[in-house]
Formats: structure tokens, sequence, C-alpha cells
């Protein structure tokens, strides 16, 4: 009205309804972060939700993560189009050829020990159904996980039949067998198919009783000793920063031996989805899965289908030829199964997580030849052990890095089939950027540059929260960036840990909404926040007083506690005797 005819009665009425709008849209953000900031205080939230929660309010916009696909010189860009554009290319890596099916694979000497399916009954069933995540998405049949967790009791009696019957028998329900693939970008340009890879989504029900399976034979596995101990991936009580620090551990042992070290990054074609069956079940019987067990698992590994999906479009149904089914709760054991032979006559010092492997061996400044010739070694024996397997390393993607203060120039090069491997100055290994120099100025910038995106969405949010959901941001959302290998990249220079030391700082500031003339010590003691310092020496001592109380993988415990040398090494190295005078303290208070 008032644009109409501008009078003061409608001028005066526009600007009250205005004021009342203005009001009303200031209470309901009022009302929305003062509702997001008691539920973070106050409830337990998966990680998943957390971060809903914190991209809700850093104001991030949840994007679809699938772009416009070109494929054959044209762009599609209807989700239809894309659906079938990129079910097709997953259904490729999984597709049995004609040199896949010629499995010419012979296992070694069988192991005298058998496994045996567990004892299903309704308790087991219980405790894996009381257990489940409730806000995971469902499979192909719609079941979502808190409708199992609503009508347990009904459903349990059933579920107890179907699974010994599957058990017994050797047999996996056909309906299970089918999933729904997720497209995930990986990395580098997100329109090309190429960059995805799948995530099965799997039914629930079914995931129950892998879960069960899982348990069952993960224990037998490892209570027999039958994974790869350099193995660091899927196990319990193990983590990236065990393979890492087991890793720059012989580093620093080889430079305090005034030796360089070349360190092998290999990187595995489609690890996952290029698994032979028939292979994964000589292997399987190795280890001793035999009679009705080897049955169910060759059951469950046949016959399988999966369709792709994006935005409620959904693809034909795809075959299953080859792949342990990315996403399902047993695909990491079988992969640590396939792979356990994968070092079997390697002579370097291998570290393995999952499918990322990386080899390390000194290099003797007199005989620099010599340390090339072992990894030579290495490399050709790995060529022979994935054409065995029916695997592929990629030969742009592995790469090399030599670790050296003696600035020899002439080292020799390294090959894979003819192919000659990259050398490079710095590689991002599980998260960490491992440089020449081991200066760590590439993993600093890099985790200054991740940190400094979300202190500039945090500044445009302070003023709407208050200081305990502040505190609590920062704790989940940065400290978390700063601690991640900190032991490692803490014998950095002392300006570049100054620049970490000014981030947190900085973080600091924005919690409190402080301005910059307040003292840094005397702000972070106000706070009750460690210093970099005192933080990095924290997680150190804490790791190894686990590895003294065995709480880590058993390969670290003997490594670190069992045999010590009389001169260490550096860092790492020098640090094991500084916790062992400190470690019975923390032993007496755990």
């Amino acid at each position: 009205m008032y644009e109409i005819d501008k009078n003061n009665y409608n001028k005066n009425k526009y600007l009250n309804t205005k004021e009342r709008l203005d009001t009303f849209i200031s209470t309901a953000k009022n009302n929305y972060y003062h509702k997001i900031q008691k539920d973070l205080k106050h409830k337990n939230y998966t990680s998943k939700q957390f971060w809903t929660i914190c991209n809700k309010l850093l104001k991030r916009k949840i994007k679809s993560n699938i772009g416009d696909i070109i494929y054959n010189r044209k762009i599609y860009k209807d989700d239809k189009d894309k659906v079938t554009i990129i079910g097709d290319y997953f259904a490729e890596q999984v597709k049995l050829t004609d040199e896949n099916n010629n499995t010419n694979f012979t296992p070694a000497n069988n192991i005298n020990t058998k496994y045996i399916f567990p004892d299903i009954n309704k308790s087991s069933i219980k405790a894996i159904i009381k257990n489940i995540n409730v806000h995971t998405s469902s499979g192909p049949d719609n079941i979502s996980n808190i409708f199992i967790k609503n009508t347990q009791e009904t459903i349990i009696t059933p579920l107890n039949y179907i699974f010994n019957y599957s058990i017994i028998h050797g047999k996996y329900p056909k309906q299970w067998k089918i999933s729904n693939w997720t497209p995930l970008h990986k990395r580098d340009s997100i329109y090309k198919r190429e960059n995805y890879r799948p995530i099965s989504l799997c039914n629930n029900l079914g995931k129950i009783l892998d879960k069960i399976i899982f348990q069952s034979l993960y224990s037998y596995l490892d209570s027999h000793d039958l994974l790869n101990r350099n193995n660091y991936g899927f196990k319990k009580q193990s983590s990236c920063q065990h393979n890492l620090s087991m890793l720059l551990h012989k580093v620093y042992e080889n430079l305090n031996k005034n030796c360089d070290s070349i360190i092998l990054f290999l990187d595995v074609v489609k690890a996952f989805d290029k698994v032979d069956h028939k292979i994964l079940l000589q292997k399987l019987n190795l280890l001793g899965v035999t009679n009705t067990e080897l049955k169910w698992f060759k059951n469950y590994l046949q016959d399988r289908y999966s369709k792709c999906v994006i935005h409620g479009y959904e693809s034909e149904l795809y075959p299953i030829q080859t792949s342990v089914t990315q996403g399902s709760v047993l695909a990491t054991l079988l992969w640590s199964v396939f792979a356990h032979d994968i070092i079997d006559n390697i002579i370097s010092n291998p570290y393995i997580f999952a499918d990322d492997t990386a080899l390390v061996e000194k290099i003797e400044r007199h005989d620099v030849h010599g340390g090339f010739n072992i990894i030579q070694f290495d490399i050709d024996q790995l060529l022979d052990w994935a054409k065995n397997n029916k695997i592929e390393f990629s030969k742009e993607k592995t790469k090399y890095l030599i670790v050296s203060n003696s600035h020899l120039q002439n080292y020799p090069n390294l090959f894979m089939d003819n192919h000659q491997l990259q050398r490079v100055t710095n590689y991002k290994q599980l998260g960490l950027f491992i440089d020449e120099n081991l200066n760590w100025e590439n993993h600093i910038n890099y985790t200054i540059s991740k940190v400094n995106k979300i202190i500039h969405m945090f500044k445009l949010i302070r003023k709407k929260i208050d200081f305990l959901t502040s505190e609590k941001l920062y704790k989940g959302l940065i400290a978390s960036i700063i601690d991640y290998c900190c032991m490692f990249y803490c014998n950095a220079t002392q300006k570049n840990l100054k620049r970490i030391t000014r981030l947190i700082y900085q973080c600091a500031l924005i919690v409190v909404k402080g301005n910059r003339f307040l003292s840094e010590n005397k702000l972070l003691q106000e706070l009750g926040w460690n210093t970099f310092a005192q933080r990095t020496s924290y997680l150190s001592i804490t790791m190894f007083a686990k590895i003294k109380l065995n709480k880590n993988p058993k390969i670290i415990h003997e490594h670190f506690f069992q045999d010590l040398p009389a001169n260490i090494g550096r860092n790492i190295g020098k640090l094991k005797y500084f916790f062992q005078r400190k470690i019975n303290f923390i032993i007496l208070s755990i």
C-alpha cells in the first residue's frame, strides 16, 4: 500500500509492520541459536550430529558433492543421467574380466587351527541392536535402525531363526545381498566420474548378522595372531598415529646412525573393488576357515548386486563379480585377510594402514646403491604379489621421498614395470605432511590454512553464542586439528611453532570475545587451556603410557620396551628415555 500511495498513514503503517517483522526475525534467530547452544551443552551427540550442528552455526551450506559430469564430450546435469553414467563406471570396476577369471593363486601351508561360527542367540542379537547407530541411512529395503530398535522385542525371534539357519546351512539371504551405491567424491575434479568412489548402503537387518560374524572372525584371527602385524588399520587399540610413530621412529633412527632414509609410498588402484573372490576364499581357507564356515563366506560373496542412487534416482541393478563391498561391515576385515601376505617377501621396513602401504629403508652414505637395490627388489616382489592376486599398483601415484641431511645429489632412480617413479620433496601420508628435511613446515602451513577457514566463520557468529558454546566448538573443531600428530611436528623450528601458538591465542580471543591487549599466557591460564608445548607433552606422555600398559598394538609395545638400544635417536627416540622416567607416575594415576 505504501508503494502505491505514499501518504503519512501508509508510511507509519509500513514502518510499524517492518519493525514488528524485524523483531520477529530477530527473536526467531535468538531462539534458534539459544536452542543450539542448549543442545550442545546438554546433549551427547554423535560425531555426525555434532558436525551438522556446527555447520548450521557456521552457516555452511551443505551442497551435493556430485557435480555436472563430463563424459564423451557431453555435459550431464540431470541426476537421471548422472546415476546411469556413474553407475556404469562403478559396475566396470567390479566386473570379472577374462584375465581375472584365470586364478593361479597357490596358498601356502595350512595352519592347525580352525574357525568355528559363534553360537547366535537372542542375547547376542540384543547386544548388537543395543549399540546400533539409529542415525545411519537405510539400505534398499528402507528398514531403518530406529525401527529395528523400537521393534526388537517383536523381530528378535524371527531374526534368531534366520541367523542360525544362515550359519548352519552356509547360506546368506538373497534380499540382503542387494545394496545401494552412494557416489562419494574422492579427489580432483568433480566433473569426472573416475574421481568418485562407491560407498555401499547395505540392508540394516543383514548388518546385524554381519557384525556378529565380524566380531567372531576378528577375535579368532587376532587371538591366533593371523593378521598382518604391520597393518595398523581396522584393529582395536590401533590408529593412524601408531603407524606414523613407527615409520618416523625408523627414519629418525636411521638419521641418528648417519644414514639417510628412502620412504616409498604405494598406491593400490581400486583396492576394495578389485578383490578376487576365489583368491579371498583360498586365503580364508589358508587361515583356518573351512567347511560350512567357508561355504557361508562363498555364498556371502557371490550373486551380489548393487544400484547407484543419487537424490532418489536409481540406476539398474549391476552384478558385483569382484570387490568386498566397501561400506559393508565385513569389508575391512576381508581386505585385511586378502592383503595379510602382501609383505611376506619384503626386506625393507613396511608400515601399512588399510590399503596405504609405505616402505622405509636406510641409505648408507658410503653405499647409496645398497638401500635403493633393496627398495627396488621389494617393488618387484610387490608387483609379483599384485599379479598373483590380480591387484594393480598405480605407477603415477606411487612416489618416494628421501629424508636426508647429507645433501647428496647422485641418488639412483626407482622403477615400477619400467616406469620411473616420481621423487617428491613432501608427501601427505594419513593426514600428515612428511618432508625431506623433517622441518614440518608444509604440515604446519596445511594445519594453519585449515584452521583459518574455521576461524573466519567463527568470527561471524561469536556474538550470537555464549562462552561455553564457543569453547566447545573450539575443542571440537579446531583443537582436534592442531592436536593431530602434534607429537611429531613439535620438532619444527621455533618460528613455525610460534605460528601454532599464535593460532591458539587467536582462538582464545574469539572465545572470550576479547581484544589483542590481553596477555597470551594469562589468557590461556584463565581459560584453563594448555599451551601448545604443554598439550604436546601431555599427548606424547599419554601415548607412551598406553604403550607401556600394552593398550596399543603389540608390535609397538615390543619394539619400544622389550629391547631398548643404548642410543635410540633424536625426537621420538629421545622421547622414550624422557617418558620412561615419567611413565610409572602415569600408570599409578590411570
